[in-house]
């Protein structure tokens, strides 16, 4: 049954059907440029290293339980009481920067950056833990081997099934566990700030992929990865604890049962060393 006021919240605090998750990334991906992201999931510490495994193409659903992404520890769906997240002080690179935290819905791994053939996708076992609201992005799960950007053509399904095709660039970064970023424009530094894939006039989401075309071949994989913004933080700097009470402060967010819970990063600062990420979620549920 969903929780539909702070009423309800406040009952399921007096029931204590809440549960408190720490997490604590013990290391981070590095950027060598401001305005790229990376992705949390893929950097040592609690919770575990996602490395992204399994059949090239074929779509393959995450779920969040245990030490596999931050455990909401409850069962059914819940919402966010309380979140907090900071660096480890001085020895914390990645901030200052701003934080998404997403569900990790699922992902298509090994897509050919160096084919210009069109690579077409796999679905048999998509997962539905959403019917809309999604968004796409791409994470690197092999470092790639060019510099520059380039051209990809995506045809997607949105949630209403509408079927529509996106052109963009993607700046093809060579470190292991920075996202892919992208743009509508030509060239480094056009724009290149925006983790998602940007979408047709006229959709609002991405549902599911169903192929790609790489146009100029850039060489190395990259994985597609379906995912649903459920927050977005700045930290401030590497000492301070950027903290939400969310009954107070905004609309407790959503999250699903089987949500696979992990950040994205997009640090101010360029050549950024790796550090520590750490923080607590307190979630609710009636």
């Amino acid at each position: 049954m969903p929780i539909l006021s702070v009423g309800d919240l406040a009952q399921s605090w007096d029931n204590n059907q809440v549960w408190r998750q720490h997490w604590h990334k013990t290391a981070s991906p590095t950027v060598t440029a401001s305005g790229f992201w990376l992705d949390l999931s893929m950097s040592a510490g609690t919770p575990k290293y996602n490395p992204y495994v399994g059949n090239a193409l074929e779509f393959t659903p995450l779920v969040g339980a245990s030490n596999n992404g931050i455990n909401c520890g409850l069962g059914g769906d819940s919402y966010i009481l309380r979140y907090a997240i900071g660096g480890g002080g001085v020895g914390s690179g990645i901030w200052p920067g701003n934080a998404l935290l997403l569900d990790y819905v699922g992902f298509y791994p090994l897509v050919d950056m160096d084919s210009t053939d069109v690579q077409i996708m796999d679905n048999t076992n998509y997962a539905t833990r959403y019917t809309s609201g999604m968004r796409l992005m791409v994470v690197t799960t092999i470092p790639q081997t060019a510099p520059s950007p380039t051209e990809v053509r995506l045809t997607y399904e949105a949630s209403d099934g509408t079927q529509a095709v996106t052109r963009f660039w993607i700046n093809a970064m060579n470190v292991a566990g920075n996202i892919n970023v992208f743009s509508s424009v030509t060239g480094a530094g056009s724009g290149f700030a925006c983790p998602f894939v940007p979408l047709v006039f006229g959709t609002l989401d991405v549902q599911k992929v169903i192929n790609i075309e790489v146009t100029g071949s850039s060489g190395g994989f990259c994985a597609l990865v379906l995912v649903k913004p459920i927050l977005e933080v700045p930290v401030y700097d590497t000492i301070t604890t950027y903290e939400l009470d969310l009954p107070r402060n905004r609309i407790p967010p959503f999250v699903p049962n089987g949500a696979y819970l992990n950040h994205i990063v997009c640090p101010i600062t360029n050549g950024t060393v790796s550090g520590i990420s750490r923080g607590h979620i307190v979630f609710a549920r009636n």
